[in-house]
């Protein structure tokens, strides 16, 4: 009998500790919760996908700014939350606050390389493969970081601002042109567009 009453006793003293451990919790301490970010570099061919970023909800992170992996033929151009592009853009190094878990996808602008040669400390230019279609004239002065076609299928690339008497077709720009005349020096340079 005293070995029965040992094992009620034994029962007890564990239900009335299982009880005062769930009840030590305080109800007004916040919840805190966690949100993750996870990256997928959409086609990369080399590299390392970026690690995921779990975080408290409601914070804010900087995003990966494309270092560390490479897609052939392209240039990385941010994140977006598809993987088609047909989402929410974010710029590579911009804040991001995270709000709920979420999967960033690299986005991927098409890149193509010239070897353009000097010319007459103005302009570097170089013969395209194909002829595009041409609508030349005149126009006037060439500013620093202009992108003209000349002739049929001649590329120029234009940097410093002068007058001209020679017929282009204005095929774009560079939007910053700072520091573009020392980047691409007195030589020939391989330049790379891409488009967005």
């Amino acid at each position: 009998m005293k070995h029965l009453k040992y094992h009620i006793i034994a029962v007890m003293a564990l239900f009335t500790v299982a009880i005062s451990f769930t009840s030590c919790g305080n109800d007004d301490e916040p919840v805190i919760t966690r949100t993750t970010l996870t990256y997928n570099t959409n086609g990369a061919t080399s590299g390392t996908t970026p690690a995921a970023i779990m975080q408290e909800t409601g914070m804010s992170i900087t995003l990966n700014s494309g270092t560390g992996f490479s897609r052939d033929g392209y240039t990385f151009a941010g994140w977006n939350t598809n993987a088609d592009g047909t989402g929410t853009n974010y710029a590579g190094g911009s804040s991001y606050t995270l709000n709920s878990n979420v999967t960033l996808f690299a986005r991927w602008n098409t890149a193509s390389s010239s070897n353009m040669t000097e010319h007459g400390r103005i302009e570097k230019f170089a013969s395209l493969p194909s002829t595009p279609p041409a609508n030349h004239s005149n126009p006037g002065t060439i500013q620093i970081g202009d992108l003209m076609l000349y002739s049929s299928s001649t590329l120029v690339l234009f940097y410093t601002t002068h007058n001209t008497s020679y017929s282009y077709t204005r095929i774009g720009r560079i939007d910053n042109p700072t520091g573009l005349a020392a980047a691409l020096g007195t030589g020939s340079v391989t330049v790379t567009f891409e488009l967005d």
